[in-house]
């Protein structure tokens, strides 16, 4: 395999990758390796115009060709995916850094307009094709459920929990008086089985579940919170209200209502994709 350039340049990439069939190479070139035909099988233009598009991100160093007896495999370059790693990265630190310093003047921009825009904006310029509107809501929600998981996680602290062991608080106060099983609780946990028996072990120490076994099924075993479990569940939220999430409760009940509106069919969607196989 020939030597693969050291050198990677902003204006050569961003030129390669500015063709939408050339990032489409590319983004199936990210996933293994292909050779030509087998890259052209998959897509909407002929193999002699693949072969050109692979040029393009050769010569942009984008991506590197070896030869596997008579067969050419393209792949990407390593050096390529770690500056575009770079440059991206910093992208996102530009996004989660709220500095005032990163913001435009107010009488240039209105009062809306804030960091995420601003990275957006820089971002349509290197992929045209996709809405910055909508990258910026996706960058926006990814970052409100970050936000929201620390700040959970750090109201947990305060009681001596974690985030995983208030939600199994949550479920077994939502479910009460009835009890609930491990295999449940795993699901609404998203964690295996092993996982949350575990952070369930310490809840128990704690006093704030107990677990029984099932009289008409000898091989599971009851988990229900118990008084002091639920009135530690009620401290944490209260304080969730006040402190940590107060920005939602903070919202007028019209606002309320529509965000509510608005994110029902987004995560029913998003779930249904989860389901999907490609």
């Amino acid at each position: 395999m020939p030597q693969q350039s050291l050198v990677i340049t902003g204006e050569p990439v961003f030129k390669a990758l500015a063709d939408p069939t050339r990032r489409a190479i590319f983004d199936r070139l990210v996933r293994q390796s292909m050779s030509v035909k087998v890259i052209a099988a998959d897509m909407l233009v002929s193999q002699p115009a693949v072969s050109q598009h692979l040029k393009v991100l050769k010569e942009a160093n984008l991506v590197a060709e070896q030869r596997k007896g008579r067969v050419h495999l393209y792949s990407i370059n390593p050096l390529a995916l770690d500056w575009l790693s770079w440059i991206f990265g910093s992208l996102r630190d530009d996004v989660l850094d709220t500095h005032e310093a990163l913001l435009p003047p107010v009488s240039a921009a209105g009062s809306n307009y804030d960091s995420i825009d601003m990275a957006m904006e820089q971002w349509a310029q290197v992929w045209p094709e996709h809405d910055p509107l909508s990258v910026g809501i996706i960058v926006r929600l990814r970052l409100i459920a970050r936000h929201l998981e620390a700040l959970s996680e750090r109201a947990a602290e305060r009681f001596g929990l974690n985030s995983v062991q208030l939600l199994l608080l949550a479920t077994l106060d939502r479910v009460s008086p009835q009890e609930s099983t491990l295999t449940e609780l795993s699901k609404v946990s998203f964690m295996s089985l092993p996982a949350t028996a575990k952070h369930l072990d310490k809840t128990e120490q704690l006093g704030l579940i107990e677990r029984y076994p099932d009289v008409n099924d000898g091989r599971s075993t009851l988990i229900k919170i118990t008084t002091q479990g639920r009135n530690a569940l009620h401290k944490i939220m209260q304080s969730q209200r006040e402190q940590e999430h107060s920005a939602i409760y903070r919202m007028s009940l019209e606002d309320r209502m529509k965000m509510a509106k608005l994110l029902r069919p987004i995560l029913h969607d998003l779930r249904a994709s989860l389901t999907e196989k490609y």
